[in-house]
């Protein structure tokens, strides 16, 4: 799929400009509509997977905290024990707000 936009793109630069050589002015906007199109796409991508990866660790911290019961037994400082733990465990974006926000 990758390979098909790349062509796509590749075709709409040689229609462009005439399957001849690009001037400076049309390898400026060239270049800029690749970057913009790109990032869009990039953008895209990561807002679907922290929003999986949000859901996956609130689910997991829920599963945790309640133990298959119908609530989480009141007071428990799970969250903060999680935002202690998380720089030895590499989770150093994860902090207790956030934590509570996936859950």
């Amino acid at each position: 799929m990758a390979t098909r936009k790349k062509a796509a793109i590749a075709e709409r630069g040689a229609a462009k400009s005439g399957g001849g050589s690009l001037d400076f002015a049309e390898l400026v906007d060239s270049i800029r509509k690749v970057h913009e199109q790109c990032a869009v796409q990039v953008s895209r991508a990561v807002n679907v997977n922290l929003t999986l990866r949000n859901w996956v660790i609130g689910r997991y911290v829920r599963e945790y905290e309640q133990r298959g019961a119908d609530r989480a037994k009141y007071g428990e400082t799970l969250i903060e024990k999680l935002a202690g733990a998380r720089e030895a465990g590499g989770l150093n974006d994860m902090a207790p707000r956030t934590l509570r926000q996936c859950r």
